[in-house]
């Protein structure tokens, strides 16, 4: 299968990147945008995996509407948060469907933007029930975004390949570090992808350093094991 795809090789660049290439996507794609009336903007739903509090989901948010949505008068954008770090995914599928097929059932919309693997899932499988619109998945894996995207539908995926493999050997050769700790979830689809990449970036490096495992805790729990940590 092909789609159409845009590939980000560093993790750690900035969602304002992402961003920037979303709206080259919005804007550059077709007449599906660019011909509407300013009376009648194209209806775009805004996806996102995660809580509608998180800071870089507030940037991403306000940045969006800037480029694309009331502020710009390009688009009529709508925004729902699936949460997904903190509900099970078959809650968040039921009740946003429900949701999404009560609140928009007078809404078309034109396009669909997936911030994150969980959105653009829940994206995919709901595909029909949105009447069909483009789907955009934005920092998602390349496996996902060759498993969700269809072509004949004109989907793009913006790729990020994260890069833990040189993140890690640079953090060791800067620290020289003895001892690794990863703090992190494993209980989330987001959480075991990444635990997944830095299990498999550790077991490359073959540096013989110790490495602890931090998984699954609640804050207060892994400050205290944290603070017994050497420097």
């Amino acid at each position: 299968m092909r789609s159409d795809s845009i590939r980000i090789s560093r993790f750690c660049v900035a969602h304002a990147r992402l961003l920037a290439v979303l709206v080259l996507v919005l804007c550059c794609t077709g007449a599906w945008l660019s011909n509407a009336q300013a009376a009648d903007r194209p209806a775009v739903l805004f996806l996102s995996s995660f809580h509608k509090d998180v800071p870089a989901q507030r940037q991403f948010e306000v940045g969006l509407n800037r480029a694309l949505g009331g502020a710009a008068a390009m688009n009529d954008v709508h925004m729902e948060f699936l949460d997904s770090q903190r509900i099970p995914a078959q809650d968040v599928t039921e009740a946003m469907t429900a949701l999404i097929e009560r609140k928009y059932r007078s809404v078309r919309f034109e396009t669909v933007v997936a911030w994150g693997e969980p959105a653009a899932r829940f994206a995919a499988g709901i595909r029909a029930t949105l009447n069909h619109p483009r789907l955009i998945f934005v920092e998602i894996t390349a496996a996902a975004a060759a498993a969700l995207s269809d072509p004949a539908g004109g989907d793009v995926a913006i790729v990020a390949a994260p890069a833990y493999g040189e993140a890690l050997a640079e953090a060791l050769r800067i620290s020289e570090a003895e001892r690794l700790v990863v703090i992190g979830d494993a209980a989330t689809a987001t959480g075991a992808v990444r635990l997944q990449n830095i299990r498999d970036a550790i077991a490359a490096q073959g540096s013989g350093v110790t490495v602890d495992y931090i998984l699954d805790q609640p804050l207060d729990e892994v400050a205290k094991r944290v603070a017994h940590l050497p420097p």
